[in-house]
């Protein structure tokens, strides 16, 4: 998936009523007696988790286009690298500004998770047990780059300022209207490769 989609996912999840990145200030209790993130650190969080394992185009600059080919959404998308990278950002984070450790942790994993199921949702998609084999998963339900998925993500920074819906409450919607716009679209590619195979059915 193309790295505005999964920016924008980044923000969405930042802004959600997820208790993850909804506070005024940085390093305000919260009811749990942790340091709550401020919306503009939840957000750069999200943003470096959500975009993070696409640092393997290291791999293009190293060994140009082949090595970036073949070994692309392998080891910076696996399920090993969900378990440790996104701990690091929310490290990193948690010490320059004092906030919530947990709380940035399970921002940042939810962010790098989407970047996974975004990716394994394509065309490209992912290899989730590497480095112990480059199997790749991969569901061909949507495009590189999808305007309508864009105009989705994209609702929590406008459509506040029209309606009387806070922030918070539009990136929950756009999340939700998410999740359901990938399963419209694995249903269709379900339905269209059953009418694919109907004529060899009936033959």
């Amino acid at each position: 998936m193309d790295n505005l989609a999964l920016s924008l996912l980044g923000v969405a999840l930042a802004l959600a009523r997820t208790g993850l990145g909804a506070s005024a200030s940085v390093g305000r209790p919260s009811r749990l007696g942790e340091p709550l993130p401020s919306r503009r650190v939840a957000v750069v969080t999200a943003l470096v988790a959500a975009n993070l394992p696409d640092i393997d185009i290291v791999l293009y600059l190293v060994g140009g286009p082949s090595a970036f080919v073949f070994r692309h959404a392998t080891f910076s998308h696996s399920l090993l690298a969900l378990a440790v990278l996104p701990a690091c950002v929310a490290a990193v984070v948690a010490l320059a500004t004092k906030a919530s450790f947990r709380r940035l942790w399970l921002l940042s994993v939810a962010a790098f998770a989407g970047h996974l199921a975004l990716d394994a949702a394509g065309t490209w998609g992912i290899a989730p047990l590497a480095p112990f084999t480059d199997v790749r998963l991969h569901a061909g339900w949507i495009y590189l780059y999808d305007l309508l998925l864009w105009a989705i993500l994209a609702l929590p920074l406008w459509l506040p300022r029209f309606v009387g819906l806070a922030a918070p409450r539009v990136a929950e919607l756009s999340l939700g209207l998410t999740i359901g716009y990938i399963g419209v679209l694995g249903g269709l590619h379900a339905l269209a490769h059953h009418r694919e195979r109907l004529p060899e059915d009936h033959a």
